[in-house]
């Protein structure tokens, strides 16, 4: 077949222009704040913290299970829609302004994702229930796989746009800013907005009053930005058709040999079991977040945003700092680097949670602790596109087509296990040793039984091959 001819204001194999890279800041920050807020809030809201006088409507011991289940379910769809996207071949005459093999995933699947974001916060029953458990667990179901139709094409974009190392690294600082930005939404902004947008919280005749309404309407929100995010990236970016393009109706036998290899790639496979463990223990201390600053320091969702901060403007500076970083130490080096910082920080949660200090000077360590892990997490953003960018050129070298979505959604599946493996270890900890006012000692060692998983993650990390100049 004969290689198709690239449009002329199509990027160049070392550049791409300041546009894509803007909107592909904000639909990676879409991604964040469709995941983060749910991930973030979701089981604070369901179960929150014993003896708080907040509305609880799912067990403890299952809140867990909830996110984990429905993270599992969504985990089949990732390599289904990395292929079908890899190999998708759209119809011009019925769709002529959604062309290419990855806006109209996002075009179509945005919609959807608005609406399972926003009902996840209208549990139907008062109180603990199953019938809440089984509603939660489809709505984040469902929510999942349309963000996976949203984030995997998303994704496999980059490796598209940004065709050498340099240009990779470059496009991975817009995506670093672009997460980093979308999580300070996430969690930062969304903290004070559920506060001040709860009309039980504002009325003065009942101070220590709860509801769930602050959390709607910062879904309502927050949706409605997302679904803004990728329909923006839809009408400006215009793909690049591949040079040599994958069959469009793939046979189970096409598809299966194309992830059989991929999974025994053995760099590939490294680089999934660091990523898994770390995202395990980076990302276990974030789901306890809220119970550990309400019990640990007196806080409430507006203190998640002050702690925070530090940890976000640290994390931007070292994803804009990457690029001449990276002059010195290769996307290696740069991980290890990465991990290591968070690494010897979140131990500290327990002790600082634990101190008789007062609860400014706690919070202050704790803005520290963060700023530090913030420089690791802005450069753990950045290198992903440059190792996966060198892993899918490697695949493709003495075979016809590119396979970058179905590598982006493996990435996006260690990601996602290392989500589901988080929860459980954080719910189950606190279930474990205690969960409340009275014993909270199950909230101040997530921390430090994470650390466990970061410290191996980096200890593989050693022995990862260094990426090819």
């Amino acid at each position: 077949m004969n290689p198709t001819r690239t449009e002329p204001n199509q990027p160049t194999s070392d550049s791409f222009p300041w546009t894509y890279g803007l909107v592909f800041l904000l639909a990676v920050a879409a991604v964040q704040i469709s995941l983060e807020y749910i991930s973030q809030y979701g089981p604070y809201f369901l179960f929150p913290p014993e003896g708080t006088n907040r509305p609880a409507y799912v067990a403890l011991g299952l809140v867990g299970v909830a996110f984990a289940a429905a993270r599992l379910i969504d985990a089949v769809s990732d390599p289904l829609v990395g292929i079908w996207s890899d190999r998708l071949k759209t119809r011009p005459r019925r769709f002529p302004w959604i062309t290419g093999r990855r806006r109209p995933f996002l075009f179509w699947a945005s919609i959807p994702l608005l609406v399972t974001s926003v009902l996840f916060w209208f549990p139907p029953a008062q109180g603990v229930s199953q019938s809440n458990f089984l509603y939660c667990l489809l709505i984040l179901a469902l929510q999942l796989i349309f963000l996976t139709c949203c984030a995997i094409p998303l994704y496999a974009l980059g490796p598209e746009l940004a065709k050498t190392p340099a240009s990779r690294v470059r496009l991975g600082a817009w995506t670093g800013a672009g997460t980093t930005l979308g999580v300070v939404i996430a969690i930062v902004v969304a903290g004070p907005l559920v506060s001040t947008l709860d009309p039980a919280r504002s009325a003065e005749i009942d101070t220590a009053a709860f509801s769930a309404v602050g959390y709607q309407r910062v879904s309502w929100l927050f949706g409605l930005l997302v679904l803004l995010a990728f329909q923006l990236l839809v009408w400006v970016v215009k793909e690049d058709k591949p040079a040599e393009p994958l069959p469009a109706e793939p046979t189970s036998s096409h598809a299966w040999s194309d992830l059989r290899r991929a999974l025994l790639n053995p760099r590939f496979l490294l680089y999934f079991a660091i990523f898994f463990l770390f995202n395990v223990g980076f990302l276990a201390p974030q789901r306890c977040l809220p119970h550990w600053v309400e019990v640990g320091l007196g806080g409430d969702e507006a203190m998640v945003g002050e702690v925070m901060w530090p940890f976000f403007v640290t994390s931007l500076i070292a994803s804009l700092a990457a690029p001449a970083c990276s002059r010195l130490l290769n996307a290696k080096w740069l991980m290890v680097l990465g991990m290591a910082m968070i690494t010897v920080s979140l131990p500290w949660m327990h002790p600082i949670a634990s101190s008789a200090a007062p609860s400014t000077t706690k919070v202050l360590w704790a803005q520290l602790m963060f700023a530090a892990s913030g420089f690791g997490n802005g450069l753990l953003y950045v290198i992903v596109f440059p190792i996966l960018g060198e892993i899918i050129d490697d695949d493709a070298r003495g075979r016809s087509g590119r396979h970058e979505a179905m590598f982006l959604a493996l990435h996006t599946m260690t990601w996602k296990a290392g989500v589901t493996v988080s929860v459980l270890l954080a719910t189950q900890v606190m279930a474990w040793l205690g969960a409340s006012i009275e014993n909270p000692a199950g909230i101040f060692w997530v921390g430090p039984v994470a650390g466990l998983f970061c410290l191996v993650a980096l200890l593989m990390a050693l022995f990862y091959p260094s990426p090819k100049r």
